[in-house]
């Protein structure tokens, strides 16, 4: 006879998937934001942002630093991004310029 779960239950069943499928979403929208200019990539880049943001939160990723500098996140299942800079973001306007 089947027992039912309870919310706890299920949330901690799932939280596995759920951390993978926010990796899977910072790549994607990462992918998304270096095809697209204006308003669309800025909207990948809130999305890949967000997420890393959560996975930071739940400690499945880590900021990678150069010279005491953020550059970079790696994620403890495997894989990393590069991460803008306020530099980078103040010297390329034009990337995110509306079109």
């Amino acid at each position: 006879m089947r027992t039912k779960m309870t919310f706890a239950q299920i949330l901690q069943r799932v939280h596995r998937q759920n951390l993978v499928a926010l990796k899977d979403r910072a790549f994607a929208a990462n992918r998304i934001a270096k095809l697209t200019f204006g308003r669309s990539r800025r909207a990948a880049y809130s999305v890949k942002d967000k997420s890393i943001s959560r996975l930071l939160t739940f400690g499945e990723a880590r900021i990678l630093r150069l010279y005491g500098r953020p550059t970079g996140v790696r994620f403890r299942s495997g894989g990393q991004l590069h991460l803008r800079t306020a530099k980078e973001l103040a010297t390329k306007p034009a990337v995110y310029a509306d079109s």
